[in-house]
């Protein structure tokens, strides 16, 4: 289990791969702002800064747990993921039309509606549409809404709300189908990326490609202080993220229950 085996991504499942970039385009996560999460470590990462003239990958240190996934182990991975391919402009794919694919699966995601002014959820089919798709409400809204005045959100409650949404809240699901696919998932009670068997369709949000990938959206050893993730999700609450709701979350001999 967890950081020893990152098992490779089979090569014929183009479907799949398809659905899981759809939470993991390269584009978006070179795009996003240096950040050194909410632990106190001092871990040496790479981050491919976008705000400069001359684009390039940069030297930080990271916390240690949260943050974001523009957070690479080695310049030469910065480097190879992002130089080059960082053409995406948000104002531009917020304008973009609901797309929903042109394939068969049912993938709840989230699309700026420019008549609206608002993020909106869609079914998406699992394959094809367009880069006005995203897997919550808060990488919509972090994206699309209130374009230029982002310096007016509280970026601590929006970070926390989205890992409590997708690293906490979200168990393990391999899915309906029968394939044997080894990919990992962020396991609250042991505070740790592991591998798991997806099953090859349907699943959640809390599945990545590689044990890194996991690790930078999620982190690793987070003990989680509830009195604080509750004040942080109700700020967050109070910086637009309405669509949420939290029915349950409690501390337990099992870690954090779920919620619908």
């Amino acid at each position: 289990m967890g950081q020893t085996n990152r098992a490779a991504m089979p090569e014929n499942l183009s479907l799949l791969r398809l659905h899981l970039q759809s939470a993991n385009q390269l584009p978006r996560i070179c795009s996003l702002p240096k950040s050194i999460g909410w632990c106190s470590s001092s871990v040496r990462r790479f981050y491919y800064d976008t705000e400069i003239r001359i684009k390039r990958c940069e030297i930080f240190y990271y916390g240690g747990c949260g943050g974001n996934a523009n957070n690479f182990l080695t310049k030469n991975e910065c480097i190879s993921k992002c130089r080059g391919k960082v053409k995406i402009n948000h104002p531009q794919v917020c304008k973009l039309r609901r797309k929903v694919g042109r394939c068969k699966g049912k993938l709840e995601r989230y699309y700026f509606d420019m008549g609206r002014k608002r993020c909106q959820p869609f079914t998406y089919s699992g394959c094809g549409g367009n880069e006005n798709r995203f897997v919550t409400r808060v990488d919509c809204l972090l994206s699309c809404e209130n374009m230029g005045k982002k310096n007016n959100y509280d970026f601590s409650a929006i970070w926390v709300t989205n890992f409590v949404l997708i690293c906490v809240l979200l168990p393990k699901d391999t899915g309906p189908c029968k394939a044997s696919i080894p990919l990992f998932y962020f396991d609250i009670r042991s505070g740790q990326c592991e591998d798991f068997v997806y099953g090859g369709c349907g699943g959640n949000a809390n599945i990545f490609l590689t044990w890194d990938e996991c690790f930078s959206k999620c982190g690793g050893n987070v003990k989680i202080n509830h009195p604080q993730v509750v004040l942080l999700i109700a700020k967050g609450l109070h910086y637009g993220l309405h669509c949420i709701i939290l029915r349950i979350l409690t501390n337990s001999s099992d870690g954090v229950k779920s919620v619908s």
